[in-house]
């Protein structure tokens, strides 16, 4: 029962993929909790993490319309939500019950966060790496975001998969 390598044609989302056509094809796929790779994402700018994560979301994207991976719905969704639905409900609460509906609505985002920082803390991050990333998570929504409607747009155009990098060209010698 062979299902082939990794798909050469997916630039994010290969693991998923595969995983997809495993269990498609019988297998079973375990999680063991031990590090089996260490991934050199070499991010060293805040420019350089932000196009990671509109890779990632244009990956997801990718994988899930055409090979239905579920894994992502939920990020895809979340994306959706915090990158356009929520600014969307902020600035109609700002024009409608003016400063203070704005700022309700913002609590939400700021409740959202220490929620985020709550949930990673339980599992046993330090306090300062739990908030971070609880900002982080909430900060990249929108270049996730940006990743899915670029993929939107290249498959309405009819493109290949677009490379998305983020890593620095070395520096020449």
């Amino acid at each position: 029962n062979h299902v082939g390598d990794f798909n050469p044609n997916i630039r994010g989302g290969e693991e998923p993929e595969l995983c997809r056509r495993l269990r498609d094809d019988g297998w079973t796929i375990e999680r063991i909790d031990t590090p089996m790779a260490i991934h050199d994402a070499v991010m060293l700018t805040f420019k350089q993490w932000c196009k990671r994560q509109t890779r990632s979301a244009y990956g997801a994207l990718e994988v899930y319309t055409c090979y239905r991976v579920d894994q992502y719905r939920r990020s895809l969704h979340s994306a959706w939500w915090w990158g356009l639905g929520w600014p969307a409900v902020l600035t109609l609460a700002a024009v409608m019950a003016g400063p203070v509906g704005a700022l309700c609505i913002l609590w939400v985002l700021l409740l959202q966060m220490a929620r985020v920082t709550h949930r990673m803390k339980k599992r046993g991050c330090q306090l300062h790496i739990a908030a971070t990333y609880g900002v982080l998570v909430m900060i990249s929504k929108w270049p996730q975001l940006w990743g899915q409607l670029l993929y939107l747009l290249d498959r309405r155009r009819q493109c290949h998969t677009r490379r998305i990098d983020y890593k620095q060209e070395p520096a020449a010698h």
